[in-house]
């Protein structure tokens, strides 16, 4: 018999079916795994799946992409990581141990990296190479479903966990652990085979209402229809010993010694071995939409999109504010705290990727930045614009900024280059909705925008503030602009309209979290908020500058 122990970095059998392409999101992924690095281009993912040290994620463009451990944890290339060309037309991915799998739109199952074939195989894959729906992987065996409700196995047979049961139909799920492997029937039972050394594959009575199962190395979850979670087999590391309250689950996912339940409010559970911090859930704990646990790490989704001013990580821009004379930054409902310095600019963005804004400022004088809880360094002078935004797609914003004097960009450890001519304003946005945001201009006068590497037109003029978003909600930016003299608001493409009175203050965000911008402003005489359509609130003071959106 293997040895258990060397799944510590070895192991990967996680459930991977092929789903309805989800709401588009972003990876989060803990902790750090190392080899292959993870995609530069962190939007559009639809599904992720974990394997023994590689993680994989399918994108909506019908692409895998792969990171993590390339080789067979000593020296040799495995190739877990390397997605056969071409790379496109999948609809569902998973990680073995030192293997990957991918379903592709036609039915047909890839595998590739170190899988045991013959003669190191039990099991070949039996043909026809077609009409499958969903795909699991093992430690070194896989698992196809047909559309049918058939199981098809194949890869190492030990303790017979490619001899799928009589009679073999009616499933609908599939589930592949080490050695074992699971199945759910269309009735709502689990069908349970392979090795039983631990009793994982003994289904606890009753055997019914499932809806959801996940294999471990040696321990079993199955997801009630009352959103309850039933585990058996080991629990050496308290893998079965599911958090209470034991209630309101959507779904499961099992690791080597490690398991996790995500719950219909969009928060993770973890419990088990807790290697390299595993079980911590990076804050915000809310969102999720899908995770996979592998052998040393997990892998999640959460949607793609941040709102601006998201402070708390609810999903929707909330009322916050700055008061430059005392460092006082208040977020309403949510906190007051001082942060800052003599002459604090507040440059408020996701600096880390979490989907939540971070306080931070820029001390123009000695042209330091200051990122609150995280790092503070000296970038750019007094006479820059600072430009915080996500240039490279990586679903995190960058220190950047814009030097009017000569109309020079510059983004922190990216790049840096001319663009427009001295007076213009910078209007960075994702004006293709790639998930990357484009250096932009606005020249009032004759009321030139200019994108880079993609468009020019001209929209708004020399009175007009231009306050680019996406106020569709198709993806893509906006090009917009706010006369100060009257009120009036211009969307490029969708028409004109007066809110609010002469001087108040713009502050277009998404105030309901439903990813269309609204129309908003801040009247700090009055220390009066109102969002077109929506709300009157009055919060901050004639001291104060908006920091929702600035």
């Amino acid at each position: 018999m293997r040895s258990r122990a060397i799944l510590i970095g070895a192991v990967g059998m996680f459930l991977a079916l092929a789903v309805a392409r989800a709401e588009d999101g972003r990876v989060i992924h803990w902790p750090r795994i190392f080899g292959v690095p993870f995609p530069k281009s962190n939007i559009g993912f639809t599904q992720v799946a974990a394997g023994g040290e590689h993680a994989l994620a399918l994108k909506r463009d019908g692409s895998i992409k792969a990171w993590g451990l390339n080789t067979d944890n000593v020296t040799i290339i495995t190739g877990q990581c390397d997605v056969p060309e071409p790379n496109r037309d999948w609809i569902a991915c998973a990680g073995g141990s030192e293997f990957s799998l991918g379903l592709k739109s036609d039915g047909s199952v890839v595998v590739w990296g170190w899988f045991p074939d013959p003669p190191y195989g039990d099991v070949v894959l039996t043909p026809p190479n077609s009409g499958f729906v969903a795909i699991a992987a093992g430690y070194d065996h896989a698992l196809a479903l047909r559309a049918s409700g058939v199981v098809v196995a194949w890869g190492s047979n030990g303790y017979g966990c490619c001899d799928v049961p009589s009679p073999n139909s009616g499933f609908v799920k599939i589930a592949a652990g080490f050695d074992y492997s699971l199945g759910l029937k269309s009735d709502g039972s689990i069908v349970a085979w392979g090795d039983n050394d631990a009793g994982q594959c003994d289904v606890p009575e009753p055997n019914r209402d499932f809806v959801d199962i996940a294999a471990g190395s040696s321990h079993s979850l199955g997801l009630k229809s009352d959103g309850s979670i039933v585990t058996w087999g080991s629990n050496s590391y308290g893998q079965c010993d599911v958090p209470l309250p034991n209630t309101g689950f959507a779904s499961v996912s099992a690791g080597w010694c490690c398991s996790a339940g995500l719950k219909a409010d969009g928060s993770l559970e973890i419990w088990g071995y807790d290697r390299s911090g595993m079980c911590d859930v990076p804050w915000p704990n809310d969102r999720f939409t899908q995770v996979a646990v592998g052998g040393n790490s997990v892998v999640a989704l959460k949607p793609a999109y941040t709102a601006p001013g998201d402070y708390d990580g609810d999903g929707t821009s909330d009322l916050a504010v700055f008061r430059s004379g005392n460092r006082l930054w208040k977020v309403r409902g949510f906190t007051n705290v001082y942060f800052g310095g003599a002459g604090a600019e507040p440059v408020p963005a996701d600096y880390d990727g979490n989907g939540v804004w971070d306080l931070a400022v820029n001390l123009s004088s000695a042209g330091v930045w200051k990122i609150k809880g995280q790092t503070r360094v000296y970038f750019g002078t007094s006479s820059d614009i600072p430009v915080p935004a996500d240039y490279d797609g990586d679903g995190s914003d960058e220190m950047a900024w814009f030097r009017p004097s000569t109309a020079l960009w510059k983004v922190r450890r990216h790049h840096r280059g001319y663009f427009g001519r001295p007076g213009d304003v910078p209007v960075p946005a994702d004006y293709n909705g790639d998930g990357v945001d484009d250096p932009a201009f606005f020249r009032s006068d004759p009321g030139l925008w200019k994108v880079w590497d993609q468009t020019r037109f001209y929209f708004g003029n020399t009175p007009d503030t231009p306050i680019p978003a996406d106020y569709d909600g198709d993806g893509t930016a906006d090009a917009a602009c706010y006369r100060a003299s009257t009120a009036l608001w211009s969307v490029r493409g969708m028409g004109s309209g007066y809110f609010g009175q002469p001087g108040d203050v713009p502050v277009p965000a998404d105030y309901d979290g439903d990813g269309t911008i609204e129309a908003g402003f801040f009247r700090a005489s009055a220390g009066l908020w109102k969002v077109k359509g929506f709300t009157s609130v009055y919060f901050g003071t004639s001291a104060d500058e908006q920091v929702t959106n600035p």
